[in-house]
């Protein structure tokens, strides 16, 4: 499970200041010469972070429990003496604050070697041009070989009942919609390229970037390349609830502005039943000094069920109804 398998490197590996924990951020100005590992009660969220708010008759929307008391990571040192700058690729993953978070990706990526497919509510929140969105509730079905995708619209800004397909097989530069009401009467199943904003809005990703897998792919490789650099303040945040289940959270701030930094905080919950990574959230830098950090996208996998039994009919177009006949008139 997650605990037993982050907590082996959490204890080798982590370190802590003689006078309490570690905060955020360069202390003088500068990015810290080694990041800092905490484990405690997350930082409460700005406002505009709060949990998605699924719509009817979808169940209440994810909930984010903090643990009840902070726990700082027991440091395994010689004395006081720091940890010596490690020299070769195998030695920095060992002693990099980060190490947890690569270790839980790996079990993740493994995991999904025994997943042929998956189901869920996908509920989505992303800043686009300029404004925060609502947040959107998807049903996924997921085929992860060969790649398909069926997303079903659930609302509220999308129009209830839209259905996307794709299929890597069939076509892996577009995807079909179909929409519902009055216009599937007269547009029926439309083919459209995978950025088209008639798909699901308009958005950060394309289609077929969405998912858990796509997920865990990108935190591969986030975490990979924050390995090889020295200004990631992570933090792990042990029994945080996601939707009444039980996470372990990697939190990684950048504090400085950087161009080979997506991001300025990340935080990845990864579930300890499922090792998999069920919410992400990512922020950017304020837009003022000493501003909160501004939310780009925030997604949440509900009710993730895996390995259902998905055959190639799932992903199969439905019937358009009927285009209304023309008056002889």
């Amino acid at each position: 499970m997650l605990y037993w398998a982050a907590g082996i490197i959490l204890v080798a590996t982590g370190r802590a200041s003689a006078d309490g924990p570690l905060l955020f951020g360069p202390t003088n100005g500068q990015p810290p010469a080694q990041p800092a590992v905490i484990l405690e009660a997350p930082v409460a969220a700005p406002p505009q972070t709060s949990p998605p708010t699924a719509a009817e008759p979808i169940d209440p929307a994810p909930t984010i429990a903090q643990p009840t008391a902070p726990e700082q990571v027991e440091a395994l040192r010689a004395g006081d003496e720091a940890v010596p700058a490690p020299k070769r690729d195998a030695e920095l993953v060992a002693v990099h604050p980060l190490a947890p978070g690569l270790q839980l990706v790996q079990l993740a990526s493994e995991r999904l070697k025994s997943v042929r497919d998956y189901q869920c509510l996908f509920i989505r929140r992303e800043h686009v041009a300029g404004k925060l969105g609502e947040p959107e509730t998807i049903a996924l079905k997921v085929r992860l070989e060969p790649l398909a995708i069926r997303a079903q619209c659930m609302g509220p800004t999308l129009p209830r009942g839209r259905e996307v397909l794709y299929s890597a097989q069939r076509d892996a530069r577009t995807a079909l919609v179909t929409s519902s009401g009055m216009r599937a009467r007269f547009v029926g199943n439309e083919s459209l390229p995978l950025d088209d904003p008639r798909l699901l809005g308009r958005s950060r990703h394309a289609l077929n970037d969405y998912g858990v897998h796509r997920l865990v792919a990108d935190l591969m490789t986030d975490y990979q390349h924050d390995i090889t650099r020295g200004e990631s303040v992570v933090k792990v945040y042990r029994d945080v609830k996601v939707d009444g289940r039980s996470c372990l959270c990697i939190e990684v701030r950048h504090p400085e502005v950087r161009r080979d930094f997506r991001f300025h905080v990340t935080r990845a919950y990864f579930d300890h039943e499922l090792e998999l990574p069920i919410r992400w959230e990512a922020y950017t830098w304020p837009e003022k000094r000493g501003g909160p950090p501004v939310l780009l996208e925030e997604y949440t996998y509900r009710k993730l069920s895996l390995n259902t039994g998905l055959t190639a009919g799932d992903f199969e177009p439905r019937k358009a109804p009927p285009k209304p006949a023309r008056s002889a008139n």
